[in-house]
């Protein structure tokens, strides 16, 4: 597979007349993608917002980040087989992109004003009066600003989409929501067709280089067909599809160009397209390695005998690949990580030395291990640390993501310790500050 990436960097976006990018300037028509968002009478009310690097923002009840893509040359569309997309293979052509921008998709309950966004100055108790919002919404929170604002979404301006989440069936709320911000993310990204990109980079798999060695990058992501089916886009999906499955290998280049969608979950599509073990491996094919394939496995399965066929399957495919090498990741705790582990296990008893790049558990004052489980065979580990952020967030001027914030989300939050079941958006593949390119 040849895939060109053209990057359109984004040197300052701000709300203007039109929705374009010029000359490292992107202009945004807020009404153009309010229309978009509202298309079709499914979302109730919709707000968007403009947050820079930076500012005293707090973003809460925040789902899901995208990265406005678009394919221009080659067959597929980004995000393929989502909400009605084309599921043609993607990974081939040209595809462009704005640097230095995702959307931001936030969901909230009652009616929304054209503009969430809300200073410290206008409490809840003022006005949530005639809104109606309940406590608390699920979703994680996002600083802009201080401490907290860490990579990689330090250096992002995000196009914040607050949707109103409709009433009706879990799953037709889901895909309503999901087109929603699909419809912005593409006008977005289409303000860079037609035109040439200020840097392109090209990544040409086609070929390998017998004196190298190959390697193969194995992802663990859960499906929830267990939870809510077979038949249900919500969750993480492989080309549109969310299900338990055996092993999927992807070229490099799919999974760069789209082809996983986390449609929810504890990670974000913009963590997918942009994964840093398979952007550094692609980038170092043909010098210093082959990266010969993706591996993605699904997990959440029911039985210990299901969890260890599944790991032979995908040890016995990285294998049939002959590749030397294999870097595992997870993106979840509790049995996924024992699957996941399981995994690692089989590939090393396969002969394929194998890197495990994960998050630890917090060590409870020394009182627990650093991984849930371990093997004999576990010999190689890579850390992105606990998940845990030891200073306390900062109180912020501004709040976007709900109509009506409370008077607690502009005051300071105490430090988080450890990852699992915290609010704060979390980063599972080594693009923070603990970063598998340091190793």
């Amino acid at each position: 597979m040849r895939l060109e990436l053209g990057t359109f960097p984004v040197d300052e976006a701000r709300f203007g007349s039109e929705t374009r990018w010029h000359d490292g300037q992107l202009e945004i028509n807020r009404q153009e993608l309010l229309d978009l968002a509202l298309q079709g009478g499914d979302i109730p009310s919709a707000s968007i917002d403009l947050v820079r690097p930076g500012e005293s923002v707090r973003i809460v009840k925040m789902q899901n980040l995208y990265e406005p893509k678009v394919k221009v040359a080659g067959p597929g569309m980004f995000y393929p087989g989502v909400c009605g997309r084309p599921a043609a293979a993607v990974g081939q052509g040209r595809t462009h992109r704005l640097g230095q921008v995702a959307v931001a998709l936030c969901t909230d309950t009652g009616p929304l004003e054209p503009s969430a966004r809300r200073r410290s100055g206008r409490t809840a108790r003022e006005s949530s009066a005639s809104a109606g919002v309940p406590r608390e919404n699920r979703g994680g929170f996002l600083d802009m600003s201080g401490p907290g604002n860490l990579p990689p979404y330090d250096e992002l301006n995000l196009v914040c989409a607050t949707l109103e989440n409709p009433r009706g069936e879990e799953e037709d709320c889901h895909l309503a929501v999901q087109a929603a911000v699909l419809r912005i993310v593409d006008r977005l990204a289409q303000t860079t067709s037609g035109l040439e990109p200020p840097e392109l980079e090209v990544f040409d798999l086609t070929s390998t280089d017998p004196s190298l060695p190959g390697f193969v990058f194995i992802t663990h992501l859960a499906s929830n067909e267990w939870q809510v089916g077979p038949r249900s886009q919500r969750g993480t999906s492989v080309y549109g599809q969310t299900r338990l499955s055996a092993p999927w290998l992807l070229y490099p280049t799919e999974v760069m160009d789209g082809a996983l969608f986390m449609g929810s979950g504890r990670s974000t599509c913009w963590h997918l397209s942009n994964n840093p073990t398979v952007v550094n491996l692609a980038r170092r094919h043909g010098e210093s390695c082959n990266f010969l394939g993706c591996i993605v496995q699904r997990t959440n399965w029911t039985t210990q005998g299901e969890k260890d066929m599944a790991a032979e399957r995908a040890a016995l495919l990285a294998r049939s690949l002959g590749v030397q090498g294999a870097i595992v990741t997870t993106d979840f705790r509790g049995q996924r990580f024992l699957e996941t582990a399981l995994t690692v296990r089989a590939c090393e008893r396969q002969g394929i030395e194998t890197v495990l790049l994960t998050g630890e558990e917090d060590n409870e004052a020394g009182a627990a291990p650093p991984l849930l489980v371990s093997f004999a065979e576990i010999r190689s580990v890579v850390s992105t640390g606990t998940g845990g952020f030891e200073q306390s967030f900062p109180a912020v001027e501004e709040v976007v993501g709900a109509n009506c914030p409370e008077d607690h989300w502009f005051e300071e939050k105490p430090p988080v310790h450890g990852r699992y079941g915290v609010s704060y958006i979390t980063d599972y593949y080594g693009s923070g500050y603990h970063s598998c390119e340091d190793y």
